[in-house]
């Protein structure tokens, strides 16, 4: 198979299946459905780049039309991608926001002005630790468990792909809530860790 054949078989792919919320990247650039695309200059000249939701990319340099597969990025890079969506999904399944206000850098996921959940995340990728530092469902919304939901969709991107999900800087009664709920303390009435054991069904 060719590049050019290998490219086109990824846009296929991956515009079937599209992973990730639909919103642009400031290091991958524009969004299209299961890829993003972005140009840039470097010694070799002006190129075009594709970044596909399942890893693979490619570069197009203009000036000799040449066409480059690149090294596959690892999956585990997503991550704020995937975190991404997990607010995309529940605030636009729990209202009529079809593109809600979600701030997206590799290391932090900030969605503060939506009409479901609040929340912050910070990504440390060194430490391998996803913390949500800050979680608030808007008033309409309480007792549905979204917020629990938001969680529980988090905590599944984190152990996919290996990070531990930390609730830190949490008021006391959720604190409380938490640890009754079976969240490992890390830190006492401030830091609490989401594991398997922890039960984020809204029926208790």
């Amino acid at each position: 198979m060719t590049t050019i054949e290998k490219l086109q078989a990824d846009m296929l792919y991956n515009e079937q299946l599209p992973l990730f919320a639909p919103y642009n990247d400031d290091v991958m650039g524009e969004r299209f459905a299961g890829r993003y695309e972005c140009f840039g200059e470097d010694e070799e000249g002006v190129y075009k780049r594709w970044y596909f939701d399942n890893g693979h990319n490619y570069t197009l340099v203009e000036n000799t039309n040449m066409l480059y597969e690149c090294k596959p990025i690892p999956e585990d890079y997503f991550i704020h991608k995937h975190i991404e969506k997990c607010i995309y999904d529940i605030v636009t399944s729990h209202s009529d926001v079809d593109m809600p206000e979600i701030d997206c850098t590799e290391n932090e996921v900030l969605s503060m002005r939506n009409p479901v959940v609040l929340i912050r995340t910070i990504i440390d990728r060194e430490s391998r630790n996803v913390a949500i530092t800050n979680i608030h469902v808007q008033r309409e919304h309480w007792y549905n468990g979204y917020g629990k939901q938001l969680i529980k969709d988090i905590y599944t991107v984190c152990e996919n792909f290996g990070f531990r999900l930390l609730l830190t800087e949490i008021m006391p009664s959720f604190y409380r809530q938490m640890v009754r709920r079976g969240a490992k303390i890390v830190e006492v009435e401030n830091i609490v860790e989401i594991t398997n054991e922890t039960n984020l069904s809204y029926s208790n």
